[in-house]
């Protein structure tokens, strides 16, 4: 009697235990490498959301990003937001520029694609202009931080340029300006005035602080303000009568008057002015007060010492201090 062999079985694919072994190694393999972005769209593009702007400085395409699972990218959104980029009630979409994303990293030293624009300042960084002295000669006041740039040859313009490398001096002699105009310091006696949240200075006052600081100072930079000191009252008589001995002998016969002296108030100055428009036979107009006033800028018997456009710089007698005379100040001095 022949006995049958069963053939082999042949194994299949369809059982329960080669179907979860097949799932588990397609759950659990590799992902590929996402793509990066596509920087020939976000570049052509004027605004785009805040998370792609900040997926991007990750190097994270928008269109494939997994969300707050790149911890990278949750910092740096909370960083942005907390910054003013995000507002409204869904701050992660606000519509701002790659330009305005790369300003903050650069403030706090994001690593960023080299694509993204802006991502390296300093690549194409021009160096600073020289400043165009015949326009910044003439004028009579300026912010702290455009003569601080002057007192290195820079041009005030290149400050807000974003195109030129700015020497790390500028920094420091800012720092060291500012401080200068508290109670004690070399700028505390001629703080300027506020303007906009700034503080305005003349180029004589600076030029004063960087010889006290040993700061060395372009050619063209204005030389510095006078120390002023305060005349004695009491011998003030002595002197003009020496004065007056030295005149010719028809001068020594004339009575010896009190001269002014550059403690005198801009109120002097005012009242002559009136007084000789009124020998003129002509009415003391604010304006005409103002263009003989500016005519006595610089002479040595007058507290006035330099004019400007809108009006003159005169010196207090008191204290030595430089003050404004504008015309709107005149008007309500002429008319009060």
């Amino acid at each position: 009697m022949a006995i049958r062999i069963p053939p082999p079985k042949t194994p299949q694919d369809d059982t329960l235990l080669t179907t979860a072994r097949a799932a588990a190694d397609e759950w659990y393999q590799q992902l590929p490498p996402s793509p990066g972005p596509k920087w020939h769209v976000w570049l052509n593009l004027p605004e785009v959301q805040l998370w792609e702007a900040v997926a991007l400085t990750c190097g994270i395409e928008p269109e494939y990003h997994l969300g707050d699972a790149n911890r990278e990218f949750a910092d740096r959104m909370r960083i942005a937001i907390g910054n003013g980029l995000g507002k409204g009630d869904r701050p992660h979409c606000t519509m701002v520029t790659l330009k305005d994303v790369a300003r903050l990293a650069r403030r706090c030293d994001w690593t960023l694609p080299p694509e993204f624009p802006g991502a390296n300042p300093l690549e194409h960084a021009q160096d600073p202009m020289p400043p165009n002295w015949d326009r910044w000669l003439h004028v009579p006041s300026i912010e702290l931080g455009n003569a601080i740039a002057l007192s290195l040859d820079i041009d005030p313009q290149c400050l807000s340029s974003g195109r030129h490398l700015i020497p790390d001096d500028f920094k420091t002699r800012l720092v060291v300006a500012i401080e200068h105009l508290r109670p004690g310091g070399v700028l505390s006696d001629f703080s300027g005035e506020a303007r906009e949240n700034s503080i305005v200075v003349t180029l004589q006052a600076v030029a004063r602080l960087a010889n006290f600081c040993r700061w060395a100072l372009p050619p063209e930079f204005p030389k510095p303000e006078p120390v002023l000191t305060r005349v004695d009252t009491e011998s003030a008589p002595g002197r003009v009568a020496m004065e007056a001995s030295s005149e010719t002998p028809e001068q020594e016969m004339a009575p010896v008057q009190k001269g002014r002296q550059r403690h005198d108030d801009i109120q002097i100055e005012i009242d002559d002015v009136i007084a000789e428009l009124k020998k003129r036979d002509e009415k003391p107009t604010p304006a005409k007060v103002m263009a003989l006033l500016k005519e006595r800028a610089g002479r040595a018997n007058s507290c006035i010492s330099e004019a400007f456009n809108g009006g003159v710089l005169w010196i207090r007698g008191n204290n030595g201090n430089p003050e404004r005379m504008t015309y709107s100040m005149l008007k309500s001095r002429m008319y009060r």
